[in-house]
């Protein structure tokens, strides 16, 4: 079943690229999963199993890579990661403001 889902364009790229490439993949809520005929998994189960295995692989390459997932669809999914990046860049702005205070004293 290998190709059976497209990658995301980014991720190919970072699979076969240089090395410097930086990968993020957004992935929300969809509608209800699908049996494949025959197999004792699903559409869904197939996505995510996929998913997993390109952040592996981008990993052990040493390739830097981020996958968000957006619960409950796109726009209350989009409305927690705008928080979740607000709070993450004012974390990282008061701990690079407490770095500077020490690396000037």
């Amino acid at each position: 079943l290998d190709g059976a889902l497209p990658r995301t364009r980014d991720t190919a790229a970072a699979l076969a690229g240089s090395g410097h490439a930086e990968s993020v993949r957004q992935e929300q809520d969809e509608g209800p999963d699908v049996a494949i005929p025959g197999e004792a998994f699903s559409f869904g189960v197939l996505r995510d199993a996929q998913s997993l295995g390109d952040l592996v692989v981008l990993d052990r390459r040493e390739r830097r890579a981020l996958r968000v997932h957006l619960p409950g669809g796109a726009d209350s999914g989009l409305m927690a990661l705008e928080g979740a990046l607000v709070r993450a860049v004012e974390m990282a702005g008061s701990q690079l403001r407490a770095f500077t205070r020490r690396a000037i004293s």
